[in-house]
């Protein structure tokens, strides 16, 4: 059975996480987005959430298959919690969310994202999220998050939830790349794949 793999990307606005978001994701034969800042445009966009869950259901046992979900102002936590819970049923599948501390704080998040942060696994769903500052994000997302693409930041709160996760010496790394400079970290392996722009 294929491992699932979890992969967030972290970098202040304009630092370049969600091309690396779209670089991770442009490839996923079975593929749903939620943007909540309409900045990605992957298959067929929806504003309605109910038309995605009949659109989800109606694509279930297709080989290839992308949708956005562009929610509206609402309840994004809601939203979030609903398209998750349908993820994790669906299954084999790649679920992106973009700017995650819009629902979610460094303590909390929807019901559903935290069954597929700790339970994706099972029904072979990658999660790739984005989001501006470290100590911003889920913990309990962090702490299943087998890659991380990092780019700069500044921050000593945001600095020191880094290195609680990936220990001091990648955080200092981070902290002096520059504003599009970034490093791509494996979690498992504790090592940088890649790194560009280290000043």
């Amino acid at each position: 059975m294929r491992r699932n793999v979890v992969i967030g990307c972290v970098g202040l606005r304009g630092s370049g996480k969600s091309t690396a978001l779209r670089e991770v994701i442009r490839c996923r034969p079975r593929l749903v987005v939620v943007d909540v800042l309409g900045e990605h445009h992957f298959g067929q966009r929806v504003p309605d959430l109910d038309e995605a869950l009949e659109m989800l259901d109606t694509v279930r046992g297709r080989e290839n298959f992308a949708l956005t979900i562009q929610p509206g102002r609402g309840d994004l936590g809601a939203v979030v919690d609903t398209v998750c819970d349908a993820v994790f049923d669906i299954g084999n599948l790649s679920l992106a969310l973009e700017e995650i501390p819009h629902y979610c704080t460094a303590g909390s998040m929807p019901e559903g994202l935290d069954v597929l942060a700790r339970m994706g696994r099972h029904r072979q769903v990658d999660l790739v999220y984005t989001g501006q500052r470290f100590a911003e994000l889920p913990r309990r997302l962090t702490a299943t998050t087998d890659f991380f693409v990092l780019f700069g930041q500044r921050e000593p709160r945001d600095l020191e939830a880094l290195a609680e996760r990936v220990g001091r010496d990648l955080a200092e790394r981070v902290a002096g790349l520059p504003l599009h400079g970034r490093l791509v970290y494996d979690v498992v392996a504790g090592q940088c794949m890649t790194e560009k722009g280290h000043s």
